[in-house]
């Protein structure tokens, strides 16, 4: 396993075994830092998402805990929504990888559905434990992928 520098500049072709096939991609991996500032982006549009709504429900005369309680729920449908809708979207990408351009594709080079989207989500968790590991994966692997990515067999590529 080679190490490859964090700007995933250069071109990489790498094989995909599907079935029988080996499915070829000549897209441009995206490196590291890219996908971390990405992310950041990400994570600041929602911020100040789930800030918002949760002002709006303490305009309501519900009970603390209610208020709270609905907040985090609704937050969190929020969160899993955005990064699912946008990535199995017509630009494949969250408002903080289009700002950078990129894009999610699967390992062939095609547009994620909503339920691989959904996947990728969740298996993003796992990337946190312990310690955010299978985010810090991406560093070291060629094609700088995450275990969330290699769970749900996608890729973060550049789109310009």
């Amino acid at each position: 396993m080679a190490m490859t520098d964090w700007s995933g500049a250069e071109s990489r072709q790498f094989r995909v075994m599907q079935a029988d096939k080996v499915v070829r991609s000549t897209a441009t991996t995206a490196g590291v830092l890219p996908r971390a500032i990405a992310l950041a982006i990400d994570y600041v549009i929602l911020l100040a998402a789930c800030a918002g709504l949760n002002g709006l429900l303490e305009l309501t005369r519900w009970e603390p805990v209610t208020v709270r309680t609905v907040g985090a729920l609704l937050s969190f449908a929020l969160i899993v929504l955005y990064f699912a809708t946008l990535e199995s979207g017509s630009r494949q990408a969250t408002l903080g990888k289009l700002a950078l351009g990129l894009k999610v594709t699967t390992d062939d080079d095609r547009r994620l559905s909503f339920p691989r989207a959904l996947g990728r989500f969740f298996a993003r968790l796992l990337s946190l434990l312990p310690f955010g590991v299978g985010f810090v994966m991406a560093a070291f692997t060629e094609q700088h992928r995450a275990l969330h990515d290699l769970i749900a067999g996608t890729l973060v590529v550049r789109s310009r």
